[in-house]
């Protein structure tokens, strides 16, 4: 598996929109290796919001922001790796092959395997306080 370096960028924080690019550029032995990055990368960010108040949701908020697209840029990866086709509108993500759109039931079978494959980095570590549920 090849190994993926980041850097902090000058002020002493690691760029999660750089995962994010990288992910997009990995190709399938590096993918799991970039995820992981990234799961460690928001470990770490998010040891220093030990205490969530009010006043640290939403830094909290923004790590699950995070979380949620480095698993959903990785999972749309995965399906590109498959020979699928992932569209993205302001609104929906649409996957199609070569037959066309694929019904809602092709979609949820085919985000369970790719979920299944890179598990969801947000349940792996992260909790959410109760008063952001």
């Amino acid at each position: 598996m090849a190994f993926v370096k980041t850097r902090p960028a000058p002020n002493g924080k690691i760029d999660i929109e750089q995962i994010l690019g990288r992910i997009g550029r990995s190709d399938a032995t590096t993918l799991p290796c970039i995820v992981s990055l990234a799961i460690e990368i928001l470990k770490i960010e998010k040891g220093k919001l030990s205490d969530v108040s009010r006043e640290t949701s939403r830094d909290y908020q923004l790590l699950w922001e995070y979380a949620d697209r480095i698993s959903g840029a990785a999972a749309d990866r995965y399906m590109e790796l498959k020979g699928y086709t992932v569209h993205h509108s302001h609104s929906a993500r649409y996957i199609t092959n070569g037959a066309g759109h694929l019904d809602s039931a092709e979609v949820a079978a085919l985000n369970a395997a790719a979920y299944k494959n890179i598990r969801m980095p947000a349940e792996d570590f992260l909790e959410r306080p109760h008063h952001l549920n």
